[in-house]
């Protein structure tokens, strides 16, 4: 009964932690969204030097927040496989997928900004 009691309590652990993780992957796939929407505007279209400079510092800002989310989103997708490595019997294959989902949208979204 004991083991019993303790594999549940685990179990429960570890769905608290997958639906913590899954949120927070929603988020930031959000805030990805709203950058990657941020930067095809603000990528220079041309113009006047004055409008040129106003575009180049408006992407400039946008690059660098993003720069600077960039390794938080490292760390997090790296502590994201840690965790799903430990918890593999015990956690859903979709925290996996959303895990690689972050990861591309991230990649693509780097690309796009360079």
């Amino acid at each position: 009964q004991q083991c019993a009691d303790d594999r549940s309590d685990m179990l429960g652990d570890y769905l608290c932690v997958s639906q913590n993780l899954a949120q927070e992957i929603q988020d930031m796939l959000l805030w990805l969204n709203e950058i990657d929407a941020q930067i095809s505007i603000s990528k220079f279209v041309g113009g006047i030097p004055e409008t040129a400079r106003e575009q180049l510092n408006g992407f400039m800002k946008i690059y660098n927040e993003l720069d600077k989310m960039r390794h938080k989103f490292e760390s997090f997708l790296q502590n994201g496989n840690d965790y799903v490595c430990k918890a593999r019997d015990c956690i859903s294959h979709n925290l996996t997928h959303n895990l690689k989902v972050l990861h591309s949208k991230l990649e693509k979204i780097l690309a796009h900004a360079n």
